[in-house]
C-alpha cells in the first residue's frame, strides 16, 4: 500500500522535485507573503496526476491521505467551500478509479475536528467538525460541509457541490485580472 498525502506533494518542492506532479506553483505570491491561500485551492487534477503517476509506476493499492481545505477565509462554520472542496476531489477520484482501473483502498480527509497546525496555529482550521477555541469552550459543531457527507453516506454517491460565487472577484482570480483588464481600457478611452 502506498500513500499519497495531496498537501505533501505541493509545498515541499525540493523533496518532490524529481515528481512530475509535484509542480510548486505560488501564483501571485511574493516572497514573504503568506502561503495560506495555497490551502484554499481547488484543483482536483493535481490528485489525478498524483495517483496516475504512482499508479502506473508502482502497480499497488493507494490510500489518499489529509487531503483538505485550510480555511484560510476564516469562515467558521459556514464553509460550503470546503463541500465544494471534497466534492471535486472526490469526484475526480472516482473517475480516476474507472478510467484507469487504478486500486484506491480508501479517501481520508484533513481532518476531522479543527486541530492546530503547525505552520498556522488554529488560524487555518481544516476540521469538518468546528472546534471552539476562540471563546476556550472547546464546544464542537457541526459545520454547514456536514450536509455534504452526511448526503454521501446516505446515498451512496458522491454530491455535487459546486464552489460558491462571491460577489466580487477575488484579486487572485482570472475574472479579477478580465475585470481590472476591462476597467483599464475603459478608463484609458474615455479618459479625455
Amino acid at each position: 500500500m502506498l500513500l499519497i498525502n495531496s498537501i505533501f506533494s505541493i509545498s515541499v518542492g525540493s523533496v518532490t522535485a524529481d515528481i512530475p506532479f509535484a509542480h510548486v506553483a505560488f501564483d501571485g505570491l511574493r516572497q514573504g507573503e503568506s502561503n495560506d491561500l495555497l490551502f484554499y485551492k481547488i484543483e482536483p487534477d493535481a490528485l489525478r496526476m498524483a495517483i496516475l503517476w504512482t499508479w502506473q509506476k508502482y502497480k499497488r493499492p493507494l490510500l489518499v491521505t489529509e487531503n483538505g481545505l485550510g480555511d484560510a477565509m476564516h469562515l467558521g462554520k459556514h464553509d460550503e467551500m470546503r463541500a465544494a472542496y471534497h466534492s471535486a476531489y472526490l469526484r475526480t477520484l472516482v473517475k480516476t478509479v474507472k478510467d484507469f482501473s487504478v486500486d484506491i483502498i480508501g479517501y481520508c480527509a484533513w481532518s476531522l475536528i479543527d486541530s492546530f497546525e503547525w505552520s498556522a496555529g488554529y488560524k487555518r482550521p481544516f476540521g469538518l467538525v468546528h472546534v471552539d477555541y476562540e471563546h476556550g469552550t472547546l464546544d464542537r459543531s457541526l459545520k454547514d460541509s456536514s450536509s455534504f457527507w452526511i448526503e454521501m453516506a446516505e446515498t451512496g454517491v458522491v454530491p455535487l457541490a459546486r464552489e460558491p460565487t462571491s460577489s466580487t472577484p477575488s484579486s487572485n482570480s482570472p475574472a479579477a485580472a478580465i475585470w481590472t483588464l476591462a476597467l483599464s481600457v475603459f478608463l484609458t478611452l474615455f479618459r479625455h
